[in-house]
Protein backbone atom coordinates (compact mmCIF):
# COMPACT_ATOMS: atom_id res chain seq x y z
CA UNK A 1 0.00 0.00 0.00
CA UNK A 2 2.87 2.33 0.85
CA UNK A 3 4.45 1.64 -2.57
CA UNK A 4 1.21 2.57 -4.37
CA UNK A 5 0.84 5.82 -2.42
CA UNK A 6 4.51 6.67 -3.12
CA UNK A 7 3.90 6.00 -6.82
CA UNK A 8 0.79 8.20 -6.82
CA UNK A 9 2.64 10.96 -5.00
CA UNK A 10 5.54 10.81 -7.48
CA UNK A 11 3.13 10.84 -10.43
CA UNK A 12 1.27 13.82 -9.00
CA UNK A 13 4.55 15.68 -8.46
CA UNK A 14 5.63 14.92 -12.04
CA UNK A 15 2.29 16.16 -13.42
CA UNK A 16 2.50 19.37 -11.36
CA UNK A 17 6.13 19.96 -12.38
CA UNK A 18 5.34 19.26 -16.03
CA UNK A 19 2.34 21.57 -15.93
CA UNK A 20 4.45 24.28 -14.35
CA UNK A 21 7.12 23.93 -17.05
CA UNK A 22 4.54 24.04 -19.84
CA UNK A 23 2.84 27.07 -18.27
CA UNK A 24 6.17 28.85 -17.79
CA UNK A 25 7.22 28.13 -21.38
CA UNK A 26 3.84 29.36 -22.65
CA UNK A 27 4.13 32.61 -20.65
CA UNK A 28 7.71 33.26 -21.87
CA UNK A 29 6.70 32.55 -25.48
CA UNK A 30 3.67 34.83 -25.19
CA UNK A 31 5.80 37.67 -23.76
CA UNK A 32 8.37 37.31 -26.55
CA UNK A 33 5.71 37.23 -29.26
CA UNK A 34 3.98 40.26 -27.74
CA UNK A 35 7.29 42.20 -27.56
CA UNK A 36 8.13 41.36 -31.17
CA UNK A 37 4.62 42.25 -32.32
CA UNK A 38 4.87 45.64 -30.60
CA UNK A 39 8.29 46.25 -32.15
CA UNK A 40 6.95 45.31 -35.57
CA UNK A 41 3.86 47.50 -35.20
CA UNK A 42 5.97 50.49 -34.16
CA UNK A 43 8.65 50.00 -36.82
CA UNK A 44 8.92 52.70 -39.45
CA UNK A 45 8.57 50.17 -42.27
CA UNK A 46 5.28 48.93 -40.84
CA UNK A 47 4.04 52.49 -40.47
CA UNK A 48 4.93 53.22 -44.10
CA UNK A 49 3.02 50.09 -45.13
CA UNK A 50 -0.03 51.13 -43.12
CA UNK A 51 0.13 54.66 -44.53
CA UNK A 52 0.43 53.32 -48.07
CA UNK A 53 -2.56 51.07 -47.44
CA UNK A 54 -4.46 54.15 -46.25
CA UNK A 55 -3.63 55.95 -49.51
CA UNK A 56 -4.79 52.94 -51.53
CA UNK A 57 -7.98 52.64 -49.49
CA UNK A 58 -8.68 56.34 -49.88
CA UNK A 59 -8.60 55.76 -53.65
CA UNK A 60 -11.73 53.69 -53.33
CA UNK A 61 -13.65 56.42 -51.52
CA UNK A 62 -14.74 58.43 -54.54
CA UNK A 63 -13.32 61.67 -53.10
CA UNK A 64 -10.13 63.42 -54.15
CA UNK A 65 -7.68 60.97 -52.54
CA UNK A 66 -4.53 61.88 -54.41
CA UNK A 67 -4.36 65.48 -53.27
CA UNK A 68 -1.00 66.16 -51.63
CA UNK A 69 -2.73 67.58 -48.55
CA UNK A 70 -5.03 64.61 -47.91
CA UNK A 71 -4.34 63.02 -44.49
CA UNK A 72 -3.54 59.63 -46.04
CA UNK A 73 -0.91 61.11 -48.37
CA UNK A 74 0.51 63.27 -45.58
CA UNK A 75 0.94 60.19 -43.38
CA UNK A 76 2.83 58.41 -46.11
CA UNK A 77 5.09 61.41 -46.75
CA UNK A 78 5.72 61.82 -43.03
CA UNK A 79 6.87 58.26 -42.44
CA UNK A 80 8.91 58.10 -45.63
CA UNK A 81 10.90 61.14 -44.49
CA UNK A 82 11.37 59.72 -40.97
CA UNK A 83 12.53 56.42 -42.46
CA UNK A 84 15.01 58.17 -44.77
CA UNK A 85 16.52 60.07 -41.82
CA UNK A 86 16.79 56.90 -39.70
CA UNK A 87 18.44 54.94 -42.53
CA UNK A 88 20.96 57.71 -43.17
CA UNK A 89 21.82 57.76 -39.46
CA UNK A 90 22.32 53.99 -39.46
CA UNK A 91 24.67 54.27 -42.43
CA UNK A 92 26.63 57.05 -40.73
CA UNK A 93 27.01 54.96 -37.57
CA UNK A 94 27.96 51.88 -39.61
CA UNK A 95 30.57 53.91 -41.48
CA UNK A 96 32.05 55.12 -38.19
CA UNK A 97 31.09 58.75 -38.83
CA UNK A 98 30.72 61.38 -36.14
CA UNK A 99 27.00 61.60 -35.44
CA UNK A 100 26.94 63.87 -32.38
CA UNK A 101 23.33 64.48 -31.26
CA UNK A 102 21.79 63.02 -34.42
CA UNK A 103 20.53 59.85 -32.64
CA UNK A 104 18.76 62.01 -30.03
CA UNK A 105 17.31 64.25 -32.76
CA UNK A 106 16.15 61.17 -34.65
CA UNK A 107 14.36 59.85 -31.54
CA UNK A 108 12.69 63.23 -31.01
CA UNK A 109 11.66 63.31 -34.67
CA UNK A 110 10.11 59.87 -34.34
CA UNK A 111 8.23 60.76 -31.13
CA UNK A 112 6.87 63.97 -32.67
CA UNK A 113 5.92 62.07 -35.83
CA UNK A 114 4.00 59.50 -33.79
CA UNK A 115 1.99 62.31 -32.18
CA UNK A 116 1.32 63.88 -35.57
CA UNK A 117 0.45 60.47 -37.03
CA UNK A 118 -2.34 60.05 -34.48
CA UNK A 119 -3.79 63.41 -35.55
CA UNK A 120 -3.58 62.43 -39.21
CA UNK A 121 -5.40 59.16 -38.48
CA UNK A 122 -8.12 61.11 -36.66
CA UNK A 123 -8.34 63.43 -39.67
CA UNK A 124 -8.99 60.50 -41.99
CA UNK A 125 -5.54 59.24 -42.88
CA UNK A 126 -6.45 55.58 -42.64
CA UNK A 127 -9.31 55.27 -45.06
CA UNK A 128 -11.58 56.96 -47.59
CA UNK A 129 -12.18 60.67 -46.94
CA UNK A 130 -15.68 61.51 -45.82
CA UNK A 131 -17.25 64.93 -46.16
CA UNK A 132 -15.31 68.19 -46.24
CA UNK A 133 -11.50 68.29 -45.80
CA UNK A 134 -10.50 67.35 -42.25
CA UNK A 135 -7.66 69.91 -42.26
CA UNK A 136 -9.28 73.02 -43.75
CA UNK A 137 -6.64 75.47 -42.49
CA UNK A 138 -3.74 73.29 -43.57
CA UNK A 139 -2.33 73.07 -40.04
CA UNK A 140 -1.57 69.36 -40.30
CA UNK A 141 0.02 69.82 -43.71
CA UNK A 142 2.28 72.56 -42.28
CA UNK A 143 3.28 70.33 -39.37
CA UNK A 144 4.09 67.47 -41.72
CA UNK A 145 6.19 69.88 -43.83
CA UNK A 146 8.09 70.92 -40.68
CA UNK A 147 8.73 67.27 -39.79
CA UNK A 148 9.94 66.64 -43.33
CA UNK A 149 12.32 69.62 -43.10
CA UNK A 150 13.71 68.31 -39.80
CA UNK A 151 14.07 64.80 -41.24
CA UNK A 152 15.84 66.18 -44.32
CA UNK A 153 18.29 68.11 -42.14
CA UNK A 154 19.06 65.01 -40.08
CA UNK A 155 19.46 62.91 -43.23
CA UNK A 156 21.83 65.43 -44.84
CA UNK A 157 23.95 65.71 -41.71
CA UNK A 158 24.14 61.92 -41.37
CA UNK A 159 25.05 61.46 -45.02
CA UNK A 160 27.76 64.15 -44.75
CA UNK A 161 29.19 62.33 -41.73
CA UNK A 162 29.12 58.97 -43.53
CA UNK A 163 30.75 60.53 -46.61
CA UNK A 164 33.54 62.07 -44.51
CA UNK A 165 34.17 58.75 -42.76
CA UNK A 166 34.31 56.94 -46.09
CA UNK A 167 36.70 59.56 -47.50
CA UNK A 168 39.02 59.12 -44.52
CA UNK A 169 39.24 55.41 -45.30
CA UNK A 170 39.32 55.75 -49.08
CA UNK A 171 42.14 58.36 -49.21
CA UNK A 172 44.85 56.21 -47.59
CA UNK A 173 43.55 53.13 -49.42
CA UNK A 174 43.92 54.84 -52.79
CA UNK A 175 47.45 56.01 -51.91
CA UNK A 176 48.44 52.52 -50.72
CA UNK A 177 47.01 51.04 -53.93
CA UNK A 178 49.01 53.49 -56.08
CA UNK A 179 52.21 52.66 -54.20
CA UNK A 180 51.56 48.94 -54.55
CA UNK A 181 50.87 49.22 -58.28
CA UNK A 182 54.07 51.25 -58.74
CA UNK A 183 56.04 48.68 -56.75
CA UNK A 184 54.64 45.73 -58.69
CA UNK A 185 55.19 47.51 -62.01
CA UNK A 186 58.81 48.29 -61.08
CA UNK A 187 59.37 44.69 -59.99
CA UNK A 188 57.98 43.36 -63.27
CA UNK A 189 60.15 45.79 -65.25
CA UNK A 190 63.26 44.60 -63.37
CA UNK A 191 62.32 40.97 -63.97
CA UNK A 192 61.87 41.58 -67.71
CA UNK A 193 65.16 43.48 -67.87
CA UNK A 194 66.97 40.70 -66.05
CA UNK A 195 65.52 38.06 -68.35
CA UNK A 196 66.61 40.11 -71.39
CA UNK A 197 70.19 40.24 -70.10
CA UNK A 198 70.53 36.47 -69.81
CA UNK A 199 72.80 35.04 -72.49
CA UNK A 200 71.01 32.85 -74.97
CA UNK A 201 72.31 29.29 -74.74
Amino acid sequence: MSGVSDLLLASSAAVVAGGGLVTGAAVVTWLRVRRRWRALRSSTSARIGVALLGVVRSGSGGGRPWRRDSPAVLRLQLWQSVDAAARALQEAERAGGTVGDLPSLCRRLRAASEDLDRLLVAAGGSGPPAGPPADPGGSLARQVAEMQDAATSIRRAALASATDAAALRAGPLAEDARREVASVTAGLARAVEASNRRPVA
